[in-house]
């Protein structure tokens, strides 16, 4: 038997036709298997985030019962030298170890939101002290970040672990 392709069969209207019903079919179901692809998807992300939900809310009586760390309520409002200090008794500084440097520098931001800069002097603290201070202030307040430390190490005989502390604070208020 002997088949014979025309030249023209190529590009007759019959075989682009077929070509290019093959071509959608095939595009057809890799949209179908896409779309389901993502479907599936969803649904493990849903559940996820359905089990999250759960863990939370049988977590929340126990977020509740110890929003007070080291007896500051958690997400409280820094307010300036009065939290400043409050925050240094807790991490075992003296309140005569501490001074504002300069006032507070203010800046109305395009949100409306207030952005102050504070710089205080810690003097004769230890190292402990200063990590403990800055713990309790960015755990314990809604908006403040230390953005800037610098140290300077007293050589005394005595004690070796004593340093002045610049402290750069910044916060937000409304």
């Amino acid at each position: 038997m002997n088949i014979e392709i025309q030249r023209d069969f190529w590009k007759s209207p019959w075989f682009l036709a077929a070509l290019l019903s093959v071509v959608l079919a095939v595009w057809s179901l890799g949209s179908v298997v896409g779309m389901n692809r993502q479907k599936r998807q969803a649904r493990v992300e849903m559940n996820d985030a359905r089990e999250t939900h759960q863990m939370m809310e049988r977590l929340e009586p126990f977020l509740t019962q110890f929003a007070q760390i080291d007896g500051i309520a958690a997400g409280q409002e820094f307010s300036g030298l009065a939290s400043t200090r409050e925050s240094a008794r807790k991490a075992g500084i003296l309140e005569r170890q501490i001074e504002r440097l300069d006032s507070p520098k203010i800046k109305t931001l395009k949100s409306g939101d207030v952005l102050h800069r504070e710089t205080y002097k810690l003097k004769s603290v230890r190292i402990a002290q200063v990590a403990r201070f800055i713990d309790i202030v960015e755990g314990n307040y809604l908006n403040v970040s230390c953005y800037d430390l610098s140290m300077a190490n007293l050589k005394m005989a005595d004690k070796k672990d004593r340093w002045d502390v610049s402290i750069y604070l910044a916060y937000l208020t409304k």
